[in-house]
């Protein structure tokens, strides 16, 4: 084995958890026909982005259960993006891990909440995390991050930075952007979009080709509270390696892809014990 293939779904997020869990399903489906490793979701793709997260919670907690068995009968390795409660009683926006086998390897919290993230409940957590994929007798360290994380915020620092500077190798980065939306300013709706799309566009390059680092990223293709939309996502789905997309797809609707990224590049030898920061 000399490459591992990471994939990515842009699919819709809708309020309704089991809508979620079938296009999650379908998604599987088209990574186990394509002999995909790890398959990543984005933002809150299982739970939906939902003010009302709080009255679904058992059912998303069911959801979990489905999908995290239907991903291991397939041998999909899973990076999916939900809200999640804690036993400690916060709600967090997160990626969640799964080896194709289905063991929970650990969960990456969003570190920067937006306005919409305190209205559905959901804590920032300043914490920086790695994660480590199996493979083989060596580990990838996996930089996670959400959403506006990957862009950064006034007066913090950037969280591509630390997560390379921890040992990042690949950067999951699920999001779930807010488009389509007529700003406040008296600008058009639409130049708004291509303001935002360039902006995007440009820090994703730009982290890629700082930090030398592949970044898989990928957007839910209706507007980020779930109502259906045949638009524009708000960025780019798809693979960076050194500031340059080497595969990316349409951006409305439902779409696939996946890449190879050679081990070579990204594995390193499995240490004496692996710290989460």
């Amino acid at each position: 084995m000399t490459t591992i293939r990471f994939a990515g779904a842009q699919i819709p997020v809708t309020p309704y958890t089991q809508t979620n869990v079938m296009e999650i399903r379908r998604a599987i489906d088209w990574a186990a026909e394509n002999r995909v490793d790890y398959l990543v979701t984005p933002e809150a793709s299982l739970s939906g982005y939902t003010k009302d997260f709080h009255n679904n919670h058992n059912r998303i907690i069911d959801a979990l259960l489905e999908i995290e068995k239907y991903a291991a009968n397939k041998h999909v390795g899973l990076c999916l993006g939900t809200l999640w409660d804690e036993l400690d009683g916060i709600r967090r926006n997160q990626i969640r891990f799964y080896n194709p086998e289905g063991i929970f390897l650990g969960a990456v919290n969003k570190h920067f909440q937006i306005e919409y993230d305190t209205e559905v409940g959901v804590l920032g957590d300043s914490r920086k995390y790695l994660i480590a994929l199996p493979i083989n007798d060596k580990i990838i360290p996996i930089g996670g991050l959400i959403c506006v994380d990957m862009y950064g915020v006034p007066d913090q620092p950037s969280i591509p930075y630390i997560l390379k500077n921890l040992g990042a190798t690949v950067l999951i980065h699920s999001t779930n952007g807010i488009r389509n939306i007529k700003p406040t300013n008296g600008l058009s709706t639409e130049l708004s979009d291509q303001i935002a799309n360039d902006w995007h566009d440009i820090n994703l390059r730009r982290a890629s080709f700082l930090r030398r680092t592949p970044i898989l990223t990928v957007d839910n293709c209706y507007m980020f509270d779930g109502t259906e939309y045949y638009g524009n996502t708000s960025s780019e789905s798809g693979v960076l390696i050194d500031g340059e997309w080497v595969t990316k797809v349409p951006r409305s609707g439902t779409q696939y892809f996946y890449y190879d990224l050679p081990l070579t590049n990204i594995a390193i030898d499995m240490p004496d014990f692996f710290k989460s920061t």
